[in-house]
């Protein structure tokens, strides 16, 4: 799978701040078991381009690396099941970003 493009940058002086933000956020327990599994990557480059993004819709700019987080969600079905037992029903992306426009 071809990697993720870089997340969107915000203004220089907000990109300390928003990147410990991120940062921590990633730390927290409830998302070990994404961060640290199968999907992990996926999983911190679609986090990490959402909070980056400076689009007027939030994370617009985010298509690619949510697209490849559903589908190693997709290839991995044991990454997305509940704590009860059951499975999410996973998202299906088009093939190109609706945000832009062609």
């Amino acid at each position: 799978m071809a990697p993720s493009p870089k997340p969107p940058q915000p203004p220089t002086g907000e990109i300390a701040s928003t990147a410990e933000q991120i940062k921590k956020a990633l730390e927290c327990d409830c998302v070990k078991e994404l961060r640290d599994g199968p999907c992990g990557r996926q999983f911190v480059d679609a986090f990490t381009c959402f909070h980056m993004s400076t689009e007027a819709v939030k994370g617009g700019d985010c298509f690619l690396p949510n697209k490849a987080f559903a589908e190693c969600l997709g290839a991995n079905p044991s990454v997305a099941t509940t704590k009860e037992g059951g499975s999410m029903q996973m998202p299906r992306f088009p093939s190109e970003n609706p945000l832009v426009k062609t």
